[in-house]
C-alpha cells in the first residue's frame, strides 16, 4: 500500500547552510526595547503548538493485525503524523536558528524587525543570501504579527523569494496561547532551486497550517489545541519522474484537563487499496481518537477508485479499537450502499472481537474535517494553492 511520504529534512530543503553567518551572528540591531522584540518573536509558534502527539505502535510482524496484535490504523496514521511533525519542527528550527540572535535592525515606520540579508556561507551559489522579517500589522489585521523567510542571490530584498511565511495573534495574557497560520512554499523554493541549483532535487507543492491554543469556552478548565493543515500538489524530494502530485488534509486536536488528555486526528488522502482490481487510487478518510496516547478508536471510509467496479454501488466503512498498549480489541469492515436510499443491504466483509470491548463506542462526538466551516477550509485551500499572499 502506497504511503504519503513527506520530507524529513533540517532546513526547508534549502540544500545550503541554514544558520547564521560564520562569525558575526546577524547584527547588533541598534537601539530597541527588549520587551518589544519579545512581543514580535511570539509571531513564531512553538513546535508544541503545531506538533501532534501520536500513539506509538509496533508494526505487526504478520502484516495484518488480529485481536491482541498491534492495532492497524495507528500504524497507517502515525507515520504520516510523525513525518508532518518532523517537517514542522525542522522548519521552525530554521527560523529559530536566526531569531535566537539579535536582529540586524528595527524599522519604527514599518514596525518590523529584520535579520539579514546575510550570506549562506556553505552555498555553492555566489551571493546566495537569506533574510527574515517580523512585522507588526496592528490590532485590526487578520494576524497581528507576520513573518517571512526569504532567499536570494544578492542583498536586494525586493528580488528575494519568500519560502516560509506565517502570522500569529498571541494571547496577551498567556505566552503559550494564540492562533496563527504557517505556510511552507515548496513550490517557490523549487523554482528558486531550479534557477540556481538545477542539478539538486527539491520538493514541490505547498503546506499550510492554521492553528490555535487556548482555554475552552465551554469548559474553561480545559486547554484545547487544534491544527488544520493541508498539502497541495505535493511531490517529495527525489521522487521518480512522472510521480503524480498528492493532496493531504489533516485535522488534529488535543483537549487537556490538567491530568488527562484526549487527542483526535482526521486524515483525508488517496492511496491504492490492497485487493482491488487495479492500481487506481481510492479516497481514504481516517479518523482516530485516543486517551493519554493509549486506548482509542479509529474509523475509516474508502470511496472512489476501483470500488465502483469491484463492489458497484458500495463504499467501505471500517472501525478498530485498541487498549492502552495499542493492542487491537475490535475490528470490522462493512460494505455500505453509497446511496443512502438504495435498497442494497449492508454486509460485513470482516469482523474480529466484540464491539463492547471498545472504550469509545463511536467518534460521533469527536470533531472532524466535516464539522469545519467550508469557507474556512476554502481559504486554507486557496492559500495552499496560491502561495504567499501578495503585499
Amino acid at each position: 500500500m502506497k504511503r504519503f511520504i513527506l520530507p524529513v529534512v533540517p532546513c526547508l530543503l534549502l540544500t545550503v547552510a541554514c544558520g547564521t553567518p560564520e562569525d558575526d551572528p546577524v547584527g547588533t540591531g541598534g537601539d530597541y526595547d527588549e520587551a518589544l522584540l519579545e512581543a514580535y518573536l511570539r509571531a513564531i509558534p512553538s513546535a508544541s503548538m503545531l506538533e501532534a502527539p501520536v500513539p506509538d505502535s509496533t508494526m505487526s510482524e504478520k502484516g495484518v493485525a488480529d485481536v491482541g496484535d498491534p492495532a492497524m490504523f495507528p500504524q497507517h496514521a502515525v507515520p504520516i503524523a510523525r513525518n508532518i511533525n518532523q517537517t514542522v519542527k525542522a522548519l521552525l528550527d530554521t527560523l529559530e536558528s536566526v531569531v535566537q540572535y539579535p536582529p540586524s535592525a528595527y524599522n519604527s515606520e514599518t514596525r518590523e524587525f529584520v535579520w539579514g540579508p546575510f550570506e549562506n556561507s556553505a552555498s555553492a551559489v555566489e551571493g546566495d543570501t537569506v533574510y527574515l522579517y517580523i512585522r507588526d500589522q496592528g490590532e485590526g489585521a487578520d494576524f497581528r504579527y507576520v513573518y517571512a523567510w526569504l532567499r536570494g542571490v544578492s542583498n536586494d530584498v525586493s528580488t528575494m523569494t519568500p519560502v516560509i511565511w506565517g502570522g500569529q495573534n498571541p494571547d496577551p495574557d498567556n505566552e503559550d496561547y494564540g492562533d496563527g497560520v504557517a505556510l511552507w512554499d515548496y513550490e517557490a523554493n523549487h523554482a528558486w532551486m531550479a534557477e540556481h541549483y538545477p542539478d539538486e532535487p527539491a520538493a514541490r507543492g505547498r503546506f499550510v497550517a492554521r492553528f490555535a491554543r487556548g482555554l475552552s469556552e465551554d469548559n474553561p478548565d480545559h486547554e484545547v489545541t487544534v491544527v488544520v493543515a493541508v498539502f497541495r500538489d505535493f511531490v517529495s524530494e527525489g521522487a521518480d519522474p512522472g510521480t503524480e502530485p498528492e493532496d493531504l488534509d489533516y485535522f488534529w486536536g488535543n483537549v487537556f484537563d490538567g491530568a488527562n488528555e484526549l487527542d483526535f486526528l482526521d486524515l483525508e488522502y488517496q492511496e491504492d487499496l490492497q485487493g482491488t482490481s487495479s492500481s487506481a487510487e481510492e479516497d481514504f478518510g481516517m479518523r482516530l481518537a485516543f486517551y493519554n496516547s493509549g486506548v482509542g478508536r479509529a474509523e475509516a471510509d474508502v470511496t472512489g477508485g476501483d470500488l465502483p467496479t469491484d463492489i458497484p454501488g458500495y463504499i467501505l466503512e471500517s472501525a478498530e479499537c485498541w487498549d492502552a498498549a495499542l493492542a487491537r480489541t475490535y475490528y470490522d469492515v462493512i460494505a455500505v450502499p453509497e446511496d443512502p436510499a438504495s435498497e442494497q443491504p449492508e454486509y460485513v466483509v470482516q469482523m474480529e472481537g466484540a464491539a463492547e470491548n471498545c472504550a469509545l463506542e463511536s467518534l460521533d462526538s469527536i470533531p472532524s474535517l466535516d464539522d469545519l466551516d467550508p469557507t474556512f477550509l476554502q481559504a486554507l485551500d486557496d492559500l495552499a494553492s496560491n502561495g504567499v499572499p501578495q503585499e
